[in-house]
């Protein structure tokens, strides 16, 4: 994704307002596909056949973050629509109810896989009821980052639902595939310190946890083009986790 581009997503997301209705909702959601559409252009000549598109049932290896405050269903449907996986972040809404109707919106924009993150302990609430609502609704994706994954894991037990984990080291990685990770995100320094204050920079440390695990690979942290893109396939072969930016 190119850096101007970003800018441009970016500044139609922090342009919605949360009250819009459903046709002006949806209408924002598509200028923000037009303008992914027009980064990926010539794309269908390539193979984007990975494991984590399989896994995930989408068409090209992109993974939308997180996006505290910015990824909401008309971030999360436009990069669904366009083929990746999109995302809403539950902790960033103000009850569960909220992430129910969220949830709602990203089904009337989208028939494509999506997913919802947990910031683990970062917003100062408890995100048991939250998680309740993502089961309920039969959320085909979760996202796990920051703190300690292993109580999402416990109340996933029984779901069919795919479980990410955001590590930034290779014994993280190394937990979160014993936890039951379907594939792990991982994050170098690039990505702006999300995680510990590990200086192990995305060139080095993505080989090494791919060579450390049996799951899928998502590769994150200074990744802004499809340069980087096409380079985090060739450490990984798996995939690439996209935070648009500023």
């Amino acid at each position: 994704m190119h850096y101007s581009t970003n800018q441009g997503v970016c500044k139609e997301i922090q342009n919605i307002k949360r009250d819009q209705n459903i046709k002006e909702t949806g209408k924002r959601a598509m200028k923000i596909e037009v303008m992914i559409e027009t980064r990926l252009r010539g794309r269908e000549s390539m193979n984007w056949n990975t494991e984590v598109t399989n896994l995930l049932s989408i068409q090209y290896p992109i993974v939308q973050g997180g996006l505290a405050y910015l990824a909401y269903s008309e971030l999360a449907a436009a990069v669904s629509n366009t083929g990746g996986l999109g995302q809403i972040t539950a902790m960033s809404l103000p009850d569960p109810d909220a992430l129910r109707n969220e949830i709602h919106q990203v089904r009337k924009l989208t028939d494509k896989p999506f997913g919802v993150n947990f910031a683990i302990g970062q917003h100062g609430r408890p995100f048991s009821h939250y998680l309740d609502v993502a089961i309920e609704e039969g959320v085909p994706v979760i996202s796990m980052t920051g703190g300690n994954p292993a109580p999402i894991f416990e109340q996933l037990k029984g779901t069919n639902i795919k479980k990410l984990v955001l590590v930034a080291a290779k014994r993280q990685a190394q937990k979160a595939e014993e936890l039951g990770a379907d594939a792990v995100m991982v994050v170098g320094q690039e990505g702006g310190g999300h995680l510990g204050k590990s200086d192990i920079g995305t060139l080095v440390l993505i080989p090494s946890v791919v060579d450390a695990v049996n799951i899928p690979v998502i590769a994150s942290g200074g990744i802004g083009d499809g340069r980087g893109l096409m380079a985090a396939l060739s450490w990984a072969h798996r995939a690439l986790k996209w935070e648009p930016a500023s």
